[in-house]
């Protein structure tokens, strides 16, 4: 009814219990991670090959919070280790 891919997947990264495809349209790609194995070996292996991506998601992340935050909170009450902690 809803297909999502009507095309062969592209082998991207592969690892230990974990494989990275590409799919979708050439003008809106996206990833697919197929992984397997216990969940301990199957969050390690998704960690292995999104590593870069997961890095650049919580730094990203981590910057726009920090950012943001004091702002938001300006007249509230925050213990001064706090404030310094979302500084750095």
């Amino acid at each position: 009814m809803f297909d999502i891919i009507d095309e062969q997947l592209t082998l991207v990264k592969s690892a230990k219990n974990a494989m990275v495809f590409e799919a979708g349209p050439s003008n809106n790609r996206f990833p697919v991670v197929h992984v397997w194995g216990t969940p301990y070996e199957m969050g390690y292996a998704q960690g292995t090959v999104r590593k870069t991506e997961i890095i650049q998601f919580v730094t990203q992340t981590w910057n726009y919070i920090s950012s943001n935050l004091l702002e938001a909170l300006k007249g509230d009450r925050l213990p001064q280790w706090i404030n310094d902690m979302i500084v750095e």
